[in-house]
């Protein structure tokens, strides 16, 4: 069920995104627009952060009437009973913008927070959704009252839990377990300022990066998952494994129920931890687990796919290296470019108002412009989005087409390619090898009891060591 705020105001006071953010940071409001919008010519999302956290987003609708009749319809459908009230309304104001929000509480306080700023920016007035209508200053200090109370109960919840544990702490202890199974496990300092994500890291003798990421559920919980990724950067993209998006129990019953054991590992392993006594010998436990069981079947997948990614990663570098990216305020010829036209209608965005795009539909745009200058695009190439998943990825899909739906995250970790090239080049040599590792892991999983499954440590020194060992000396 969906909430609005609506506030009345002239078109002519709008103020520009810039303005806005200003005023909501001068009334000591910590939220902050971080993708370029325009009240005065779009609609729709508008996502935004709040306290400090750079990983959350959220968002709440934004929609405005400018027209008489639009505004006579929405006032007498959804605000006032009685039509004196508003047209009073409609004789002063010729505008009426509406901020609508659903469950979250984050979208709530966004909503309230920048309708009551726009009000006073605009000398405009404010009224929820079958509620009074409140001078700007009043909605001001009730946005202000909705944060301290939310917060107040915030914090109750908290306490009748009985688990007061801060983000840091968390963060610490998750470490120091993970560090009691492999000491070469540390912080990606990618998510060092994040209180909602934490991912530690350790390298795989292939080059790989080994991932324990833990997502914030709520305010006394985390969850649990792990994967195989390329590299540490936010954005890159093509895991083997979760990183962040599933749970490590929603892996098993996903991609293992077929596997060896699958039923005995489900019963004990853990993904959703609240802090008890006994949560970090559950996520030890679950550690192991991950690194004898979860990972090495991941890693042959990897090795199933390696072929497939050194020949995309080879064809990206390959363009990258021969275009030249331009930024899209100096992008001269779009209305003369058949191409670019298309892309624009295919993602019905509007120009000349380049501020409007979503971050990866611009880098998108900025790369097709970027292709057809240096004539890299097939003749009458249309544009295809294709997002898919590391272990779904084959020879069947253009990668042409994943080059340009991944613009953004190949762009930000260009300078990795080379690596990642040599890591596929690695896992390619594994496949001579990849029945007898396969078998290796299948008898570790197949010990009957946990006590008695080796350490990942060992796995690594009896046989992945000497594999990657030579490979590397004829590399």
């Amino acid at each position: 069920m969906s909430y609005s705020i609506f506030v009345f105001l002239n078109k002519k006071d709008l103020p520009s995104l810039d303005q806005l953010q200003e005023a909501i940071t001068k009334e000591g409001f910590n939220l902050r627009f971080h993708v370029d919008f325009s009240f005065k010519e779009q609609s729709g999302g508008v996502p935004f952060l709040i306290n400090n956290d750079e990983d959350e987003e959220y968002d709440f609708g934004y929609y405005s009437c400018s027209s008489e009749e639009e505004r006579v319809d929405e006032c007498t459908k959804n605000i006032f009973e009685d039509p004196q009230e508003w047209e009073k309304i409609l004789n002063h104001y010729d505008y009426m913008a509406s901020f609508v929000f659903s469950s979250s509480t984050e979208a709530m306080i966004g909503s309230c927070i920048t309708s009551a700023v726009l009000a006073k920016l605009t000398n405009g007035i404010v009224m929820c959704e079958d509620g009074p209508l409140q001078t700007a200053d009043e909605a001001i200090q009730e946005a202000k009252r909705i944060i301290i109370e939310t917060e107040a109960e915030r914090k109750s919840k908290v306490q009748k839990s009985g688990i007061n544990r801060t983000p840091e702490l968390w963060r610490a202890k998750c470490l120091e377990t993970l560090k009691k199974i492999n000491a070469d496990y540390e912080e990606n300092p990618e998510y060092k300022k994040s209180s909602r994500y934490f991912e530690f890291t350790k390298l795989d003798p292939s080059g790989l990066i080994v991932s324990q990421n833990y997502e914030k559920d709520d305010d006394i919980s985390y969850n649990h998952s792990v994967c195989y990724i390329f590299s540490k950067h936010k954005e890159s993209i093509f895991k083997f494994g979760s990183r962040f998006d599933k749970s490590m129990w929603q892996l098993l019953d996903e991609d293992f129920k077929n596997e060896a054991n699958y039923s005995y590992y489900r019963k004990i392993i853990h993904s959703h931890y609240k802090w008890y006594p006994n949560t970090f010998q559950l996520m030890e436990r679950t550690i192991r687990i991950s690194e004898e069981y979860i990972l090495p079947y991941y890693r042959s997948k990897v090795v199933e796919k390696a072929q497939i990614l050194l020949n995309l990663f080879m064809f990206v570098q390959s363009i990258l290296d021969s275009i030249h990216l331009v930024k899209i305020e100096d992008i001269k010829d779009i209305e003369e470019n058949v191409m670019l036209q298309e892309y624009l209608e295919f993602k019905e965005l509007k120009l000349p108002n380049h501020k409007i795009w979503e971050k990866y539909d611009k880098q998108r745009f900025i790369l097709l412009n970027a292709l057809h200058k240096a004539e890299k695009l097939p003749k009458d190439y249309k544009y295809k989005e294709t997002f898919v998943e590391a272990m779904d990825i084959s020879f069947d899909i253009s990668f042409l087409d994943v080059l340009i739906t991944y613009a953004n995250a190949f762009l930000v970790t260009k300078d990795e390619l080379p690596n990642m090239i040599q890591i596929c080049r690695n896992l390619t040599e594994m496949q001579i090898t990849k029945f007898e590792h396969q078998n290796v892991e299948t008898n570790i999983v197949r010990s009957p009891s946990f006590s008695k499954v080796s350490s990942t440590q060992s796995l690594e020194k009896t046989f992945l060591n000497k594999v990657f060992d030579r490979i590397l000396k004829r590399s």
